[in-house]
């Protein structure tokens, strides 16, 4: 999904693909930084496409940042029988990701449906609201 930088969960065999994805992801913090950095600072030409911070959704966030989090990691859900649940991480994954037990997981997310078993959480994965990334492109280019 838009905004998700979570190579983990898409479940990827070893091989180039997931090395590329994981490489891509560890480079994100750099390349928001810069980016924020230059829409930061742009003038009143590009200043109209940053994102509008009267929108309800602004999270309290600046105009030119763009809602990366790094924080927290991302949990992929299972239920009985489905591939999640029977998936294992690739031997380069293993060292960081983590299986949560059903009680595990419903007291990590307390929301999630009682049908959840377990899942697979990994902490280095993140995310970015891609509307306000768009917008912050567009301001910086």
């Amino acid at each position: 999904a838009a905004g998700m930088l979570a190579p983990h969960s898409e479940r990827l065999p070893s091989g180039p693909l997931l090395d590329l994805c994981i490489e891509s992801r560890n480079m994100y913090t750099d390349f928001v930084r810069d980016i924020e950095g230059i829409a930061s600072k742009c003038g009143s030409d590009a200043f109209q496409y940053l994102w509008k911070k009267d929108l309800e959704d602004s999270n309290g966030l600046e105009p030119w940042e763009v809602g990366y989090a790094a924080t927290g990691g991302f949990l992929a859900p299972a239920f009985a029988g489905d591939s999640v649940a029977t998936w294992s991480p690739p031997p380069q994954v293993q060292a960081t990701a983590k299986w949560l037990d059903d009680i595990q997981v419903h007291e990590m997310e307390p929301s999630l449906h009682p049908d959840v078993i377990g899942a697979w959480w990994f902490p280095e994965d993140a995310s970015v609201d891609a509307r306000r990334l768009t917008c912050a492109l567009r301001a910086a280019c």
